[in-house]
């Protein structure tokens, strides 16, 4: 900066303003600064940076700056490069040339900084640095050996295109790969001193405004007159006059006088005569005769001559004075001001040469500036330098604080003093300040720019009993702890759907609903096992494995109807969930159909009023009287064969409905469909139910089996609504497309059809107190009606634009807050509701982590026992046959029995053996018969087991008489004289099911 110089000629003044600031004069005037105490700064690291994509962002760290007028502490900012990036920090440090502030620094940077910063950039993370941070930052200022400074003020940015482009983030860019330090600290100043500071630049305005422009004037004048005058003139009169006057007179008078004693009279009498006589002639003659004449002669000349002056630097200084310093004084007195000192800091000249030349070119301005920036090497003079590593403005003293020159050269300068001080730097406003100490307008390496919308913020209140809690509100990317978004309880049957890509939160969500819901919930999970983190959580919880016999099977004969439903539901039911599930063209839909209805009547039910003559309760546990998914196989090829169709199209139908019906029969998926009877769902809809798909990889087969579990459950609601009115429930649908896909011009209008009744259907479930949740990562591939019929919308990250605009088009999102859900955080949520007027931003309430692969030997004996326990109830000992003869008293038991059950290879071979007689054919079967008898421990058991699978009953023969029979023939096949010999009588029935 420029010497202070005592001046008094105007001209002397101007030349000290241009005159380049000398370092070493100055540094030979510095004054001593105290050291830093570790309590007097704090530091916070910026990490990420939120924005809304419209709002002035410059504007808003101004609102920061200005918050922090305490005199006695200055704004820290501190930007630290190196190869890696850059890290930048906000701070508060103390000044020590005022007097203590009325708060200390440190709740000033706690109570104050951090939350202006974070209010005004909702959102961002800045986090308090740890005092053993504090003191690496001012021993990484202590380690640099070169250091700048720049002195003078900051030119005006103006508002454009350019107001983005001149920033820190272009000074990053610069500096990318160096390490460097820029150090800016904004010591804040008293109102006084402010008020002072305009009172001198008014002074100086005063002093120069003469000087700026000098005006002269010179006139000159000269003349002559000459006049000449002539006049003449003769009088001449006579004048006579005559006067006559006759006066006469006489005068009377009388008294009379009247007393108490007499009465007196007297009177009197005069006479008077005068005459006068003259006389007067006169005679007036006048003649008068004269002459006037002359001459007049002037001349004259004239000349003026006028002049001005401009002192151009006067004249500047001037315009500087108008158009900068006063406007920013005047703008400071209500924002505030600072005196602001800039330092840099490199470990090598080059780096600090570089440094320098780009903090100049960018905060210069584009302005004229009559104290423009400029760097001064300070790297020799200490007490410089240990000012700035102090974080302590540079201070000098005052020759005269009286002195009209010096002040007057000092406020131009932009310096404020202090008693008998002046701080070396400008003085700004919070304006200039967020320029110079500003926040990156692009990303930076080390510093993530996050740009968020504004969504709604007022959800509609609910009641404490009602309100069914989800998460905090967020505003901004600013997250509000205390201001809680609630669902309400009254409107979980009114459905709920849930999106979002993988990883995104879905699951927490679906957690979060269901523990806060205190409702029995069913949760159909396609393809993950993350709800078996509940059984922790829950006791009654049960998890299904189907396609895991080993864990927790799941038995489900989708042609066993349930209580209260009818055979012509049951098969238009059956006959949708193939359309949804599988492509049939032409006339298999109807076959299919047929097929069905055909199976009820090969065991003799009554297709008009869905009765058995021979079962009073057909649903009651040991009775076996509905079809099974092999009997469907044998009953559609006989629909085939009547239909009259020609050889070839009798093949193909018949090779078609093979194609999807034997893929059924086995594995594990015969294990599931091909049973005699059903889990008892009246028993599951009671409790919490997770079934797991995991193991079913066929997309197609997964469908049918989500198709064929919410029948069962539709069925059951329906059943325990009509005993109980105020009955309530949840199913879960993780990756609902399974079932509800959407139909596109490829798909078949059977398909069509079948998806719209599963979509009408789950629609209409509310009225039984069901409650749906609808969850999906690509809405898109959903059915339009699954997010025209759920009142409740849970959005969580999406990435694919028709995913965004489908969701976002339903929920009244604006095409900037659709495109914000790409940049949805892990748990946040954009949630909507019925009457609700905007969506509103949620950060999810997350109890526990989700977790897939949750340790096997932890869990799956947990799943067994639990299953094993379930299958033990009553209601379900009617689902193996020999359960009933033989209950289990253990997992180990149970799970033998199970899989004795589902292996069909005995069941084969007493097929084979009653078809064809072959030694081969009653060697096996003798062999098979021998294995389960020591397996069961018991004959009768295996003769009940053979005759629930195979025998049909019907109006001619009882069970027991099928009984006797296959006794008889058992002992026949183990009889040594009778071995080639077997009673066969009427065991091979053409009605009996073929395995």
């Amino acid at each position: 900066m420029n010497d202070v110089i005592n001046v008094e000629p105007l001209n002397r003044l101007l030349i000290a303003l241009d005159t380049p600031a000398n370092p070493v004069s100055i540094s030979k005037r510095l004054m001593a600064c105290d050291a830093l105490k570790a309590d007097d700064y704090q530091f916070f690291q910026i990490d990420s940076l939120s924005h809304i994509s419209d709002a002035p962002r410059r504007e808003a760290l101004e609102n920061v700056y200005s918050c922090v007028r305490y005199p006695g502490a200055s704004v820290v900012y501190l930007l630290c490069g190196d190869a890696k990036g850059c890290s930048l920090y906000l701070g508060v440090a103390r000044n020590y040339l005022y007097p203590q502030p009325a708060i200390t620094i440190s709740d000033i940077s706690k109570h104050i900084l951090k939350p202006s910063f974070e209010g005004n950039f909702r959102g961002s993370s800045i986090t308090q640095a740890s005092s053993n941070v504090n003191e690496r930052l001012i021993k990484q200022l202590q380690s640099y050996h070169h250091i700048g400074v720049l002195q003078g003020t900051v030119g005006d940015q103006e508002q454009g295109e350019n107001e983005f482009f001149q920033g820190v983030d272009r000074l990053v860019d610069v500096m990318a790969g160096g390490e460097f330090c820029l150090l800016i600290t904004a010591a804040c100043v008293e109102s006084q001193d402010v008020i002072t500071l305009e009172q001198w630049l008014h002074r100086g305005y005063e002093l120069l405004a003469p000087l700026s422009r000098v005006s002269h004037q010179h006139g000159r004048t000269t003349g002559r007159s000459l006049s000449w005058g002539e006049n003449k003139g003769e009088s001449r009169g006579t004048n006579s006059s005559e006067s006559s006057s006759e006066t006469n007179g006489k005068n009377y008078g009388a008294t009379k006088t009247t007393t108490s004693s007499k009465t007196s009279d007297a009177g009197t009498e005069g006479t008077s005569n005068s005459k006068t006589t003259g006389g007067s002639t006169g005679t007036s003659d006048t003649t008068s005769v004269g002459s006037n004449s002359g001459v007049s002669l002037n001349q004259g000349e004239t000349v003026n001559i006028s002049s001005e002056r401009h002192n151009r630097q006067a004249q500047q200084w001037l315009s500087y004075l108008d158009e900068v310093l006063l406007p920013r004084v005047d703008y400071g007195r209500s924002r505030g001001g600072f005196v602001c000192n800039i330092s840099l800091l490199a470990n090598n000249q080059q780096m600090l040469l570089r440094l320098g030349d780009a903090t100049r070119s960018i905060f210069s301005g584009n302005k004229g500036n009559q104290y423009p920036l400029q760097m001064l090497n300070i790297s020799s003079f200490s007490e410089w330098v240990k000012s700035i590593k102090s974080l302590q403005p540079p201070v000098i003293p005052r020759h005269s604080a009286n002195d009209q020159a010096i002040n007057i050269f000092d406020s131009l300068k932009s310096r404020v003093g202090l008693q008998g001080k002046m701080m070396m730097g400008a003085y700004v406003t919070p304006k200039e300040l967020s320029l110079i100490a500003g926040l990156p307008q692009q990303e930076v390496v080390g510093i993530e720019l996050k740009e968020h919308v504004a969504f709604g913020l007022n959800p509609p209140s609910v009641s404490v009993v009602d309100g069914l809690p989800l998460g905090s509100l967020v505003q901004d990317g600013r997250l509000l702890e205390h201001k809680k978004v609630s669902l309400n309880r009254q409107d979980l049957n009114k459905h709920v759907f849930v999106a979002g890509v993988t990883g995104s939160g879905k699951t927490t969500t679906c957690h979060h609903l269901l523990r806060e819901s205190m409702l029995p919930f069913l949760v159909i999970e396609p393809a993950k096992t993350e709800y078996r983190i509940l059984l922790d959580e829950y006791d009654d919880l049960l998890v299904l494995t189907p396609g895991r016999d080993d864990l927790a099977p799941l038995r489900l004969n989708p042609l066993e109807m349930m209580p209260g439903e009818t055979i012509s539901t049951r098969v238009d039911i059956i006959k949708a969930s193939f359309l949804a599930s599988f492509d049939m063209e032409a006339a298999i839909p109807q076959v299919l159909e047929a097929a069905v209805y055909r199976c009820y009547e090969n065991l003799g039910w009554d297709l008009n009023t869905s009765t058995h003559p021979l079962f009073k309760d057909p649903f009651a546990p040991g009775c076996y009287p509905f079809p099974i998914l092999r009997d469907l196989l044998a009953a559609s090829e006989q629909i085939v064969e009547e239909q009259g169709f020609d050889a070839r199209l009798r093949q193909d139908y018949i090779g078609s409905i093979k194609a999807r019906l034997q893929g059924l029969l086995v594995g594990a998926k015969g294990q599931i469909f091909n049973t005699l009877r059903s889990i008892n769902f009246d028993e599951l809809i009671r409790r919490r139910v997770v079934i797991e798909l995991e193991e079913i990889r066929n997309g197609s087969e997964k469908s049918l089996l989500i198709a064929f579990i919410m029948t069962n459950i539709m069925q059951a609601l329906k059943n325990a609504h009509r005993k109980d009115p105020n009955f309530l429930h949840l199913t879960l649908i993780e990756e609902a497309h399974h079932l509800l896909m959407r139909a596109d011009s490829s798909t078949s209008s059977n398909r069509r059809q079948a998806i719209e009744m599963f979509a009408n259907m789950l629609a209409e479930v509310r009225k039984y107190g069901e409650g749906l949740i609808i969850v999906d990562q690509i809405p898109n591939k959903l059915t339009p009606e699954v997010l025209k019929n759920t009142n409740t919308k849970i959005v969580h990250k999406l990435f694919a634009e028709d995913d965004k605009a489908a969701i976002g088009n339903c929920i009244t999102l604006e095409s900037g807050q659709q495109q914000h859900l790409s940049r949805l955080e892990i748990g946040e949520a954009v949630v909507f509701g019925q009457g609700w007027q905007k969506s509103v931003l949620t950060k999810i309430e997350a109890h526990n982590v989700t977790k897939a692969d949750i340790a096997l030997e932890l869990v799956e004996p947990k799943l067994r026992h639990r299953a094993w326990k379930f299958y033990q109830l009553p209601s379900n000992l009617h689902l193996l046959p020999l359960q009933r003869l033989q209950p289990t008293e253990s997992v180990e038991q149970w799970r033998d029995l199970l899989m004795f059950t589902a292996d069909i290879r005995l069941l084969s071979a007493y097929d084979k053996y009653l078809d064809e007689r072959s030694p081969e054919n009653n060697e096996r079967l003798t062999s098979l018969l021998q294995h389960a008898s020591k397996r069961l421990g018991d004959s009768s058991k295996v003769i009940e087991h053979i005759i629930c699978h195979t025998y049909m009953v019907t109006e001619g023969l009882s069970l027991n008489a099928w009984r006797e029979k296959l006794r008889n023939c058992y002992h026949s096949l183990f009889d040594e004289n009778h071995g080639r010999v077997v009673n066969r009588s009427g065991l091979h029935k053409s009605n009996r099911r073929k395995f």
